[in-house]
């Protein structure tokens, strides 16, 4: 898993395009990440799925002005650095998939719910 050789990507400083990972063996994982993935129940499958597939959108700006970027699939997220070859973190998004009517909260439901 995420073993960090990153000679599969062709990297072209500033082309988001050629900067995406082919799989998660091409994301050098931070202990940080790797505690995260555990902790978090994500599996290899998932990870890799999300680094192949994922949605990518620049994530925050440090103080120190390091940029980040986010990558979203199924209900993953993972962080990973401006060059996409560090994976710093990832969590996995609380209810994806479920897709719930608003119900408005009367007073009677309040009373049944205290």
């Amino acid at each position: 898993m995420m073993s960090g050789d990153t000679s599969n990507t062709e990297c072209r400083p500033g082309d988001p395009e050629t900067m995406v990972p082919k799989s998660a063996n091409d994301i050098l994982a931070s202990v940080h990440l790797k505690e995260r993935l555990v902790e978090r129940n994500i599996s290899e499958a998932e990870f890799d799925a999300a680094i192949k597939y994922g949605e990518r959108t620049e994530g925050d700006v440090l103080d120190d002005g390091r940029k980040r970027w986010k990558i979203s699939y199924k209900g993953i997220t993972i962080i990973t650095d401006y060059d996409m070859k560090v994976g710093i973190t990832s969590w996995a998004n609380p209810c994806f998939g479920f897709d719930l009517q608003k119900v408005p909260i009367t007073d009677d439901l309040r009373k049944k719910n205290n």
